[in-house]
């Protein structure tokens, strides 16, 4: 076993939460960096990655951490909790985006700050979720859920949250996930 089978949860390793196929120069830095989030990143792979994973089956993680420099390289906001160790991109392989996204949002439970459709390409449909840790974040961008082109999302309001997960039978506050029934 080596350090990039280290199991930050049952079903997503070190190796695959620090890696990047676009940028593979920037990938050794990049889990330099990550060994000081360590902690953090077992916390959002276990609260955030892993019940998505235990609900739909094998998860391909396309961006977990991301350092100083990898960050900017691909695009990365300034602010993103990709840099904390709090955030994951990635792609069902037995489920599709909107089912597995709608689940997150109304149905889980899972204490997110941010859960989005993200990378619209020509066809403008997205080719992951993006899925973000409260922790850490400031309070003004918390609990966003939303889909479309990165610069035109569509937020879902909280009211609207809160009505479909009451007719779904889940418990209305976001992250708590408990049963009105």
């Amino acid at each position: 076993m080596t350090a990039l089978d280290f199991k930050l949860s049952a079903n997503l390793t070190w190796g695959e939460a620090t890696d990047s196929s676009s940028k593979p120069e920037l990938v050794a830095m990049n889990r330099i960096e990550a060994e000081r989030f360590k902690k953090q990143m077992q916390h959002s792979a276990t609260t955030l990655f892993q019940p998505v994973r235990d609900k739909f089956g094998a998860l391909t993680c396309t961006s977990g951490f991301r350092g100083s420099k990898l960050n900017p390289a691909i695009g990365g906001s300034k602010r993103s909790q990709h840099m904390k160790g709090g955030a994951f991109d990635f792609v069902p392989r037995h489920a599709g985006l909107q089912e597995v996204w709608e689940w997150i949002v109304y149905e889980s439970g899972i204490p997110f700050g941010q859960c989005l459709l993200e990378g619209y390409g020509a066809n403008k449909k997205p080719r992951w979720i993006h899925i973000s840790t409260q922790v850490g974040r400031d309070p003004t961008y918390c609990d966003q859920v939303g889909y479309g082109p990165a610069h035109a999302l569509a937020f879902v309001s909280h009211e609207n949250i809160a009505a479909e997960r009451a007719k779904r039978g889940v418990w209305p506050g976001l992250g708590d996930g408990e049963s009105v029934a």
